[in-house]
């Protein structure tokens, strides 16, 4: 969940200077309502939709995806493999594309990509965000 975490602690702390995500998820509410789904569909699951809904409320104020704005043009690397099976890629480019624009300097905003990525940091990433907190703090 560090990825997840590291998203969503921007929208709660602006002393933040920089950030990287490596296969995290901006979107926590979509995940989250992706796995209930799943888990209602191929198990039980111990919660009553009341139960559910207050839990994703919660989420919604550490969701990055739905509070782009509180980004405020800090440097922010994301890496994600595309072939990840637990937090998917697509919504975390997404939320790239969605935010590029927005940004006054682009080299504040980053996208990895590793298109045979999955679960999985590879050294290449972890090299290249040591690189981009020595430039960024």
């Amino acid at each position: 969940m560090g990825g997840i975490v590291t998203l969503g602690a921007l929208t709660q702390y602006s002393w933040i200077k920089a950030a990287v995500s490596l296969m995290g998820s901006p979107a926590p509410v979509e995940f989250a309502e992706k796995q209930v789904e799943w888990v209602k569909e191929n198990d039980s699951l111990p919660l009553d939709d009341k139960d559910v809904s207050d839990l994703l409320s919660t989420l919604r104020t550490f969701d990055l995806s739905l509070q782009p704005e509180l980004l405020n043009n800090r440097p922010l690397m994301l890496w994600h493999g595309k072939k990840d099976q637990v937090v998917p890629f697509q919504p975390t480019y997404n939320f790239y594309a969605t935010i590029y624009p927005t940004y006054d300097q682009k080299e504040h905003i980053y996208f990895m990509v590793d298109e045979e990525g999955e679960h999985k940091v590879p050294r290449p990433a972890i090299l290249k965000t040591v690189e981009w907190f020595c430039r960024h703090i």
